[in-house]
């Protein structure tokens, strides 16, 4: 009678090479039907997965079903997921992973001596201020600045300068250091956790905190460490101090900002379109002189200063003192 379909015994090398046949044409239908394994590559790549799926179909290594049932898809991919649970890589820092598997800077350095920080979309000067200043004139020079079509600049935080430190987790923003404008400038209670790290052996120029590709302007000079610290914005609980950054050791601090302790440190700006402040808006007592064309929509006391908020139609705004200082904030 004729075999119709009954599969017949066959010898120990036939069975094995036909386990090797079942096992490639195994792997080419899951290459076809688009599931965990490669989409594409050479015969020989088919032939080294089915030889070790071989011992999974002939029953001799169950134990190989997990291992082998997802290939990692990391092809010119740096970063993500690998498709099996697993990551094609890690970022280096102040890197973020996108879609394609790159890793992308958070800094671009942008034409007309500007740096955007596409994390918080702060627009940052390159380069410092022509020269070093008290504190006053740091102030005056980034008010005053046109920079890129722009002239919104202003002095930043003391969060937004610790954005800068690469290399010394500690200080660098989110950091346990706890200097924050305005939740944390008391240097009593903040400054506890600032500790700087080992002077210039940061991954910049010369051992400097920061990145050595995106930021020009001086960090350290010989016998000068003064030349290393750049001001913020942030008042100090001390009297007549502001906070302020050493990039030569990544010490966050604060410093005697009146012109009589003459010291002159570095100025780099910065702008946004909103800048978080945490200013609460409250009801517009006693006389103030406003400069024309400000609308009193609130105030709120800080210290001595009176700070009258204005609101424009995007969410934000300014505030500005009886000194007729100038800053922005998002509500």
């Amino acid at each position: 009678m004729k075999d119709r379909g009954l599969i017949p015994t066959m010898p120990a090398t036939t069975a094995s090479a036909t386990s090797t046949t079942l096992a490639v044409a195994v792997v080419l239908l899951l290459m076809t039907l688009g599931g965990c394994f490669r989409s594409s590559g050479s015969i020989e790549d088919v032939v080294e997965v089915a030889t070790d799926l071989q011992p999974v179909l002939d029953g001799s290594n169950s134990a190989d079903v997990e291992t082998l049932s997802c290939i990692p898809l990391c092809e010119n991919r740096a970063c993500g997921n690998d498709g099996c649970g697993g990551s094609c890589g890690d970022c280096p820092q102040n890197h973020q992973c996108d879609e394609s598997g790159a890793c992308v800077s958070r800094w671009v350095v942008e034409g007309g001596g500007v740096v955007t920080d596409l994390w918080t979309d702060r627009q940052w000067m390159r380069d410092e201020a022509d020269q070093p200043g008290n504190w006053s004139y740091a102030m005056a020079y980034c008010e005053g600045l046109e920079l890129a079509g722009r002239n919104d600049w202003r002095l930043p935080q003391i969060q937004e300068l610790r954005s800068l430190i690469l290399g010394c987790p500690g200080q660098e923003e989110g950091g346990a250091c706890e200097a924050e404008d305005p939740d944390c400038l008391n240097t009593a209670e903040c400054r506890e956790d600032c500790n700087a790290c080992p002077l210039l052996e940061g991954p910049g120029e010369d051992g400097c905190y920061r990145d050595p590709l995106i930021w020009l302007g001086d960090c350290y000079e010989e016998d000068s460490f003064n030349d290393s610290i750049y001001w913020s914005s942030s008042p100090s609980e001390n009297p007549d101090a502001m906070w302020d950054v050493s990039f030569a050791s990544a010490h966050v601090g604060d410093s005697v900002a009146a012109s009589w302790a003459h010291l002159d440190y570095h100025v780099r700006c910065v702008r946004s379109d909103c800048m978080p402040m945490g200013c609460t808006p409250g009801t517009l007592t006693g006389e103030t002189d406003l400069p024309e064309g400000l609308a009193a929509v609130g105030v709120t006391a800080e210290g001595a200063n009176l700070w009258v908020v204005e609101v424009n139609g995007n969410g934000c705004g300014s505030f500005q003192s009886t000194l007729l200082t100038t800053l922005r904030f998002g509500l």
